[in-house]
């Protein structure tokens, strides 16, 4: 009877540490780097052209149509690139503004475990 009782403890226990570990397992979050370029027209022979685009800010927005993150800046660097962390898999829009105007709007796709790549054009 006592042998019966431990090994159900035993079993019980066990059961309990591994809903424990599997309910702790990292989820994988959803990444995009926003690569983000201004179309312009060269000087000899008027061709468009495209630069990156530094210093602008690129701002999330949930499913729900508020802002991400309201406290954080993410300013594109020299190379016109920002990245971003989402744990959810969604459908976010990403707007870039400079000092406030609005420069550009897309929507990018997140997926968990994944890492977007999107390029938004500023126009001239």
């Amino acid at each position: 009877m006592n042998t019966t009782k431990i090994r159900l403890g035993f079993l019980l226990a066990l059961t309990v540490i591994t809903t424990v570990f599997t309910a702790c397992e990292e989820t994988e979050v959803a990444r995009a780097e926003v690569t983000v370029i201004q179309e312009y027209t060269a000087t000899q022979g008027h061709l468009l052209q495209t630069r990156p685009l530094a210093g602008v800010d690129v701002i999330f927005y949930g499913p729900s149509g508020s802002r991400l993150d309201p406290g954080v800046l993410h300013v594109t660097d020299t190379e016109g690139k920002v990245s971003f962390e989402y744990e959810y898999e969604a459908l976010l829009e990403v707007k870039v503004e400079d000092q406030g105007t609005l420069l550009a709007s897309v929507l990018v796709e997140f997926k968990p475990g994944e890492t977007t790549q999107k390029t938004i054009v500023v126009p001239e």
